[in-house]
């Protein structure tokens, strides 16, 4: 038996629809609730697990009312803990720059690429890479630029339910954790993580409370002790109330 003491959500397909459909802001209203009503010493923590960037994030926190002195969200897919309450951000350790310098060679290349791939870059100054597919589905646009830069060994390729992440080597919501496990003192064991889709999948893995709602990707449903029996918003609020109770505890 585990004791929740963090709650990390990941944002497109959990804690947001991903596909510019309504918000369900009942359950967004019930998880600032929680957060304002929470008491400390006996319930988790909300932060964030996102590929996107601190601006979003930042807004996000300030909605739920998620703003812990010394608790950091995990912002671009691990390449940064965000600080809201002392607003400061820190690089992951694994970033050297050696590898930024390659990174940044590669990260070029992908941008004049994309067009042959039927995709275009995301908008927004950030480290990572996203890449819209434009006609491909996004399962397909992954292997195409998995097959495209099979040799580049400076990056990282995953998805999610909006589009294809391209990180460098190590920059992943694993080693993301790693760094907020290594700064809080929380034990891994101790994290709950809500996600859905494959870039999900490292976080998942790292945790010990690994959860998703309805609408997960199927490896991602496989890789969880509990999925929500209902989609989006609504499944992050169920599963926050079934873990994040004083006392609640998973198998």
């Amino acid at each position: 038996m585990t004791d929740a003491r963090l709650i990390l959500i990941d944002l497109d397909g959990c804690l947001l629809p991903g596909d510019f459909r309504e918000l369900d802001y009942h359950s967004l209203t019930s998880i600032r609730e929680y957060c304002a009503s929470l008491d400390p010493d006996n319930q988790p923590k909300i932060a964030l697990c996102t590929g996107r960037p601190q601006p979003y994030a930042s807004a996000l926190l300030t909605v739920l009312g998620a703003i812990w002195p010394e608790v950091p969200s995990v912002v671009e897919s691990g390449a940064y803990l965000y600080y809201p309450a002392e607003n400061r951000i820190r690089m992951n350790p694994v970033l050297t720059t050696e590898l930024l310098a390659q990174w940044r060679k590669a990260k070029e290349q992908i941008r004049r690429l994309a067009p042959e791939m039927s995709a275009k870059p995301g908008v927004g100054e950030k480290l990572g890479l996203s890449l819209i597919p434009a006609g491909l589905n996004i399962p397909s646009l992954f292997e195409q630029v998995c097959v495209q830069f099979a040799d580049c060994e400076f990056i990282e390729v995953t998805y999610s339910s909006m589009c294809v992440d391209i990180t460098p080597r190590g920059v992943n919501k694993r080693s993301g954790i790693q760094a907020l496990t290594a700064d809080t003192g929380i034990d891994p064991a101790h994290i709950l993580a809500i996600g859905d889709s494959a870039n999900d999948l490292s976080m998942l893995e790292t945790v010990g409370i690994p959860t998703c709602p309805a609408n997960a990707q199927p490896e991602v449903k496989a890789k969880c002790v509990y999925v929500s029996p209902y989609p989006y918003t609504t499944g992050v609020w169920d599963i926050i109330t079934r873990y994040g109770r004083p006392g609640s505890r998973s198998a």
